[in-house]
């Protein structure tokens, strides 16, 4: 009876065993471009299938592992002018890794840009970091900031781009021939934008022409117009900038 028991024992034993060192298909690794996650229960026996572009590992491996997170989460960038003609750079992020440094970069068409000022990562971090940078020699006028960060591998990311006016932009226009008999010329020194109109009235007001200006040279045409004086006015949304007496001959 007793080495009955015992051969009893020995065998549930070995079919415990067995199955403790089977395949379980309970968590597992994946990886692509972005990054790898590892998860599992237990700790003995594990698995793994591969193709060309993913990982997976299944079996009991224990701990739980996330990578691949982003190098820097920007919260905000800004570029502010000051009083005294300097433009003032701002920006923070919530989480920092592998972070080497921060690029300001300044254009004046924001197209083609060129450095201003490097500043070093604070490290790794995952909580708020301020930085702050001063640019001393601003284009006057209007100009263009971004902000590039590099990675410590020579990756980098570049930030949306923040626009900035530096001085009082110098404005003027004129209109000629005047007197004329048909065409007038208005030609504007200084930045067109999207409010700009042209407004050509009579002596009592009464609004004869109203058109948008969307370059800086513009022709007008008063040869319907009957001959007299009439009043042109270029205006930037409600204000008058500049105007003009227009003498139209027959």
């Amino acid at each position: 009876m007793k080495k009955y028991f015992i051969t009893i024992t020995t065998i549930f034993c070995s079919l415990f065993m067995y199955a403790q060192q089977g395949f379980v298909s309970v968590g597992g690794d994946t990886k692509n471009v972005n990054g790898s996650v590892s998860f599992s229960v237990g700790q003995l026996d594990y698995n793994y299938f591969s193709n060309t572009s993913n990982l997976v590992v299944e079996g009991l491996q224990q701990p739980f592992e996330l990578s691949g997170a982003l190098p820097v989460t920007l919260l905000y960038f800004k570029a502010i002018a000051t009083p005294e003609n300097t433009v003032l750079l701002t920006w923070s992020t919530t989480s920092e890794n592998n972070n080497d440094y921060f690029k300001i970069e300044r254009s004046r068409d924001a197209n083609s840009f060129e450095k201003v000022s490097a500043i070093p990562s604070k490290g790794n971090s995952t909580t708020k970091q301020d930085y702050f940078s001063t640019d001393f020699q601003p284009y006057q006028g209007v100009s263009y900031y971004r902000l590039t960060q590099a990675d410590k591998d020579g990756k980098f990311s570049i930030s949306q781009v923040e626009k900035v006016l530096i001085g009082a932009l110098s404005f003027s226009a004129t209109a000629s021939p005047n007197p004329t008999r048909d065409i007038i010329q208005l030609r504007i020194s200084g930045e067109v934008n999207k409010k700009m109109r042209f407004i050509l009235t009579d002596v009592n007001g009464k609004v004869l022409i109203n058109s948008m200006i969307s370059n800086i040279n513009t022709s007008i045409n008063l040869g319907n117009v009957s001959q007299g004086i009439y009043i042109l006015k270029v205006t930037d949304g409600e204000k008058t900038v500049q105007s003009f007496k227009i003498i139209k001959n027959q």
